[in-house]
């Protein structure tokens, strides 16, 4: 039994069932009661429970690599080099979104209308992150890691870029256009953990760019619901405003992404050519 236990494929499913299993036990049966007891009004309650399945979800997932995988558990979240890349995928993943709206409003495709109170916004920013982090440590974390192991490197990040995209297919407005997206999207972050071996940077640039789109009332890949700090308008070419789906199959959205990707890959490979020549 101990030996069907480890195998890869088992690992990988019964890591990825104890994690969203857990956390979601976790939350319906005690996180969210106790704090919609707690807390003076439903969004507080809704924000604390959000932020504590993000904390929960970091310790559910090292002890799995722990106690499951025999790995070195926070090996992928060292403190060190956590706040630059941390603040440097916020900026990165925010700051590509936001030249995307910069070029938009130069050209009339886009304008903000009016401003929203911040605990419209803050309960769903904070959904949105724990969304972010079970992604990024189910399919960097968990997937990648294995796919690596079994077949290398590049086809781990092309094969974990289209498992990533998979889930997607069930979204509202989902696309030929959002689809590639998505494709690119995990090309580049399987390509940011390779370059660095964490999940700082992945995690952080994937919720800078996703908060972007609720942030401005935008529509975040199909999805609606999370609140927003501004109401907006968005009209124009929807290959370069974006469909219903949100920014992400802009055609400027993909070409920066796609560049990104290329910077990505361009460091791994130096980082490869340095560790040969040593």
């Amino acid at each position: 039994m101990q030996k069907q236990l480890q195998h890869p494929v088992v690992r990988v499913i019964l890591s990825i069932l104890i994690l969203v299993g857990g956390i979601g036990l976790i939350k319906s049966l005690i996180t969210k009661p106790f704090f919609l007891w707690a807390m003076p009004t439903e969004p507080a309650a809704m924000l604390v429970t959000a932020l504590t399945s993000c904390a929960l979800l970091l310790v559910l997932y090292n002890l799995i690599l722990k106690y499951y995988w025999k790995r070195q558990p926070w090996e992928e979240f060292r403190l060190r080099s956590g706040i630059a890349q941390g603040l440097g995928g916020l900026a990165l993943g925010f700051g590509i979104l936001s030249v995307v709206l910069l070029i938009l409003g130069a050209a009339g495709y886009f304008g903000i209308t009016g401003r929203e109170a911040w605990m419209n916004f803050l309960p769903g920013a904070a959904v949105v992150l724990g969304g972010v982090i079970m992604e990024e440590l189910i399919f960097r974390g968990i997937l990648f890691y294995q796919l690596e192991k079994w077949r290398g490197t590049w086809a781990a990040v092309i094969i974990s870029a289209i498992l990533f995209q998979l889930p997607h297919f069930g979204n509202p407005g989902e696309d030929v256009l959002p689809a590639l997206g998505g494709f690119l999207f995990g090309i580049a972050h399987a390509l940011m953990y390779v370059v660095t071996r964490q999940l700082w940077l992945p995690i952080a640039f994937h919720f800078g760019w996703n908060i972007v789109m609720p942030a401005f009332g935008i529509t975040l890949s199909g999805v609606e619901g999370f609140g927003s700090l501004f109401t907006s308008y968005r009209e124009g070419p929807v290959l370069l405003t974006g469909s219903g789906f949100g920014l992400e199959d802009s055609v400027l959205s993909l070409l920066l992404l796609l560049l990104f990707s290329g910077v990505l890959a361009w460091m791994w490979q130096r980082q490869r050519r340095v560790t040969l020549g040593n």
